[in-house]
């Protein structure tokens, strides 16, 4: 047994399962480059695909509205053609930009808008992915209670996943305030973040014991440890659920029901809100 602990609470729940280890293939730089003008149409053409995929993925999801606002800004691609412009292909060019961008968010003092670094590294994960042939998915093998391990998870990621099929996320990198976080706590998800490269330790089909109320995670755990938790696992479901109820209770004063709205940015916030016990969204955040 293994216990790996991060100082970072990014929920309030326990999840119990079986460990998929995410296995990426780095970005491979290309081995024959063209003309300058050659590697600008190859990224324009990356681009065009990335903004398309972004749209269709936009239409339910704020967070994605945001990338296409980032893919679709002068600036990213003002960068990407300076570095073609230098003698980098359109791949080293991503790459090259990416890190100069993304280094730009995470030096900011506001935890949020660092947490955008994430974003932009999205961004150009797909658009290298589209220089390369295509978007892989990275989780196909992934088993119904499965607990997701990887050494970060950014919004394209969660896109793949069908999240209701899933107990939770270990990353070695992440905050609070990222996307990935906001989207688990939304779906009453177990993640511990920021284990750093403590997670190397996991492997595919270990079992797993997450605990984001102490930010740990037990690796194989012992029969003592697993019984333990799993009476910890059922109390807190028994919680949610009797916070849940109270919530649908109605509020009154002086004798009138009084309507309880939540305020939401997103359709997984509002189903959130609902599921929580709101009786509708008083301010919807666009």
């Amino acid at each position: 047994m293994e216990i790996l602990h991060t100082s970072v609470r990014a929920s309030d729940a326990i999840a119990v399962g079986r460990a998929f280890v995410v296995a990426r293939q780095a970005a491979t730089v290309d081995s024959e480059q063209g003309s300058v003008a050659q590697e600008r149409e190859r990224f324009e053409s990356a681009h065009r695909a990335t903004i398309s995929q972004i749209e269709l993925l936009a239409k339910g999801s704020d967070i994605f509205a945001a990338h296409l606002e980032i893919a679709a800004d002068e600036m990213l691609s003002d960068s990407v053609f300076e570095y073609i412009d230098s003698g980098k292909s359109a791949v080293e060019a991503c790459l090259s930009a990416c890190d100069d961008i993304a280094q730009m968010f995470a030096a900011m003092d506001d935890e949020y808008l660092s947490a955008r670094a994430d974003d932009i590294r999205d961004i150009f994960n797909r658009i290298v992915a589209n220089l390369s042939g295509g978007v892989v998915n990275p989780f196909e093998g992934v088993k119904q209670g499965d607990i997701i391990v990887a050494r970060e998870l950014l919004p394209s990621d969660m896109a793949m996943l069908e999240l209701d099929s899933i107990r939770g996320f270990v990353t070695a990198l992440g905050s609070t305030t990222s996307h990935t976080c906001i989207i688990a706590r939304n779906h009453s998800l177990a993640v511990v973040v920021g284990l750093g490269d403590a997670v190397e330790q996991i492997a595919t089909g270990d079992t797993l014991i997450v605990d984001s109320t102490e930010g740990r995670v037990v690796v194989n755990p012992d029969s003592e440890t697993m019984d333990s938790y799993l009476v910890r696992e059922l109390n807190l479901e028994a919680l949610r659920r009797e916070q849940q109820q109270v919530a649908m209770q109605s509020v009154e004063f002086n004798g009138e029901a009084v309507a309880v709205t939540a305020n939401a940015a997103s359709v997984e916030e509002v189903v959130a809100a609902i599921e929580a016990g709101a009786d509708g969204i008083g301010l919807f955040r666009s």
